[in-house]
């Protein structure tokens, strides 16, 4: 019998059919120290240098997925790890793998530097936009350049998110969404000073709590509206508006939405006209309001002469419309 040794030489002899073919199924990497990718996924031939015979066995080998590239730092490959999954890609054929180079690779991803300027540019196009939608014209100044971003290499994008505020305010405050290849990398938050201004109604003089406001008492104006402290009241040119005053408004003052309701269009005992539709017929008269209505509600009216009551639809100022079928 042969020596034990013997035999498994004579075994791997005829598996390669002859030394040249042994020699074919050799592979050598070298493997690097350091990597870095620039792309998703990270192959064989991201991290070693290949040779070999085999060609067809080296086009598989560099293709060979290692895994994904890391977002952030780096990673660290040995040979052992990187050897078994050559033996799991590779499920038939073996070669015999030669070492040389690093024990190991760290792998990083290629960065590249998003400017703060740019991030400011992108976040007061956003912000002049939404400001379009609620100012007859504004000014905008940066309080603060951003910094510099650091992101993964792929195709940039900058998402602005609009402000969480209703009216524009002297300060705001933008969030800006920095990506990579669609993965979002940072938030970076953008802040300006801003003036907006817009035709506002401000107070001639002051008006106390509880009283009745109309148009005639204020001056429409262009006014800075960030710099009111809230909502601004606004302006309507196609007739007089009346008001409910809930809080004091002081001459020069801004009139803000929280300071007044809207004053009803008639009033509990007030003569109005009650306009009634028959047909092809209008007929005009005079009734007694039985209770406070606002345009489009439907409210207590009787006949100024008369004790019934009807319900008739506020129409405007002073008038109500009824419909006879």
């Amino acid at each position: 019998m042969f020596p034990r040794k013997l035999q498994l030489l004579l075994v791997f002899l005829a598996s390669c059919h002859g030394g040249a073919a042994c020699a074919a199924m050799a592979v050598g990497i070298e493997l690097r120290p350091a990597a870095v990718v620039s792309h998703a996924q990270v192959t064989l031939a991201d991290v070693a240098e290949l040779n070999g015979e085999d060609r067809t066995m080296l086009v598989r080998l560099r293709a060979m997925p290692l895994g994904a590239a890391p977002r952030v730092g780096s990673v660290r490959i040995g040979r052992a790890e990187i050897d078994r999954w050559i033996r799991r890609h590779l499920a038939g054929r073996q070669p015999e793998l030669r070492w040389t180079g690093a024990a190991e690779v760290e792998v990083s991803a290629a960065r590249q530097r998003v400017a703060g300027s740019e991030i400011e540019v992108a976040a007061r196009a956003a912000l002049q936009r939404w400001l379009e939608a609620r100012s007859e014209r504004s000014e905008i100044g940066a309080l603060m350049t951003p910094a510099d971003v650091s992101a993964p290499a792929g195709e940039i994008s900058i998402a602005v998110r609009e402000p969480t505020e209703m009216q524009p305010r002297s300060r705001m405050l933008l969030w800006a969404e920095v990506s990579s290849d669609g993965q979002v990398v940072r938030m970076v938050p953008v802040s300006f000073s801003v003036r907006a201004y817009r035709t506002a109604y401000v107070a001639l003089q002051d008006i106390g709590a509880g009283r009745a406001a109309g148009t005639s008492q204020f001056e429409s104006r262009q006014v800075d509206v960030a710099a009111a402290g809230g909502a601004v009241e606004p302006t309507r040119q196609e007739a007089a508006q009346r008001w409910q005053v809930r809080q004091q408004v002081r001459g020069g003052e801004v009139l803000l939405s929280r300071q007044v309701d809207a004053a009803p269009a008639v009033t509990r005992g007030q003569m109005a006209t009650l306009r009634t539709q028959a047909g092809m017929l209008t007929v005009e008269g005079v009734v007694e309001v039985m209770q406070d209505g606002h345009l489009g509600q439907l409210i207590k009216v009787k006949a100024a002469a008369g004790t019934g009551v009807v319900m008739a639809r506020v129409a405007g100022p002073g008038l109500l419309e009824m419909t006879e079928r």
